[in-house]
């Protein structure tokens, strides 16, 4: 749907999907969709939702690398499960830096994850990795 609606625009027309997002300073769905989890799970672990977090996440006892709030990723034999909010976003949790996650506000927590993600799409586009999970050029200022 947003590919579509980005060819709306008559400049952008034959232009390909990352050059129109690049040009509309857009992120992928994708990074998105990571972002609005990333948060969810921050809102969990912090109190903000009504939710006990251990209902969704099993917490790793292992603090030696990383932030204290790790995420143990619970093996997944179907596909169902391994999609699962719960397994889908352990990986990149666990990779976010101790100031993110130990962040005292939503606010605070967003800019350091909006600070993330655009350095992993910039070192994955810097770096020319096929498949990556956020690979697409970061908006270049005309």
């Amino acid at each position: 749907m947003e590919a579509l609606f980005t060819k709306m625009i008559l400049e952008l027309h034959d232009l390909p999907y990352e050059t129109r997002l690049q040009r509309l300073n857009l992120t992928t769905l994708e990074t998105r969709r990571i972002r609005s989890d990333l948060i969810e799970v921050f809102k969990i672990i912090h109190g903000f939702e009504d939710i006990y977090p251990n209902t969704f996440f099993s917490f790793s006892d292992s603090i030696t690398r990383g932030h204290p709030h790790k995420i143990y990723k619970q093996f997944s034999r179907l596909n169902l499960r391994k999609y699962f909010f719960s397994q889908r976003v352990v990986d990149i949790w666990n990779s976010l830096p101790a100031s993110a996650v130990l962040a005292s506000t939503v606010n605070e927590f967003k800019g350091h994850v909006d600070k993330f993600l655009k350095d992993i799409v910039l070192g994955a586009y810097m770096s020319q990795r096929t498949g990556s999970l956020l690979l697409h050029p970061p908006p270049t200022n005309p």
